[in-house]
């Protein structure tokens, strides 16, 4: 049986600064949000590479990540790790885009909980909802070498941006 007092908590934030409400008009459909995915792949290797080396520890499980909505960041650490796991490029898309029925309920949960930023959240809530399978396929095919991941064609998979960090052990190591 596992209680709280077993469970470890890291912070491996990928990105400081969360978009300007007004960066998120036009949802997952932009067309700059395979390159800020990109960014924040790059902005945040010391985080994944981390959080690689904590779940390549078997004595961390069981294992959960997250964000605080749970479709961008983690979207790309999951990518990530099921690129590594060596998971079809079709099955990390599909993953991804099932992100959306819960963005949705996580919008109406916001809307109920903070009424007076009704307004503002339906301004974005099609950025936050949106799980376009567009946006991680072009961030897949920009984010690592020819793995022939793809069920359908050789990719590019987020696999290689995964080999090309090196996975500290410091917080893993310090949490035993």
């Amino acid at each position: 049986m596992t209680t709280l007092a077993d469970v470890v908590e890291y912070h491996l934030a990928l990105v400081d600064v969360l978009p300007d409400p007004e960066e998120l008009r036009g949802g997952s459909t932009r067309p700059s949000l395979p390159r800020q995915y990109r960014s924040m792949l790059d902005r945040g290797e010391d985080s994944i590479a981390e959080a690689l080396a904590i779940l390549s520890d078997p004595s961390a499980y069981p294992a959960m990540f997250h964000c605080s909505a749970g479709k961008d960041r983690t979207g790309i650490l999951a990518a990530v790790v099921l690129g590594v796991l060596g998971v079809p490029d079709e099955v990390i898309v599909a993953d991804y885009v099932l992100s959306g029925r819960a963005m949705h309920r996580l919008v109406d949960h916001y809307k109920r909980a903070y009424p007076d930023a009704e307004e503002q959240l339906t301004r974005i809530a099609p950025a936050m909802v949106a799980a376009d399978p567009a946006a991680m396929t072009a961030f897949i095919a920009a984010s690592g070498p020819t793995t022939g991941a793809s069920t359908t064609t050789p990719t590019r998979s987020v696999s290689g941006a995964a080999s090309d960090t090196s996975a500290p052990r410091s917080s893993a190591e310090r949490a035993r």
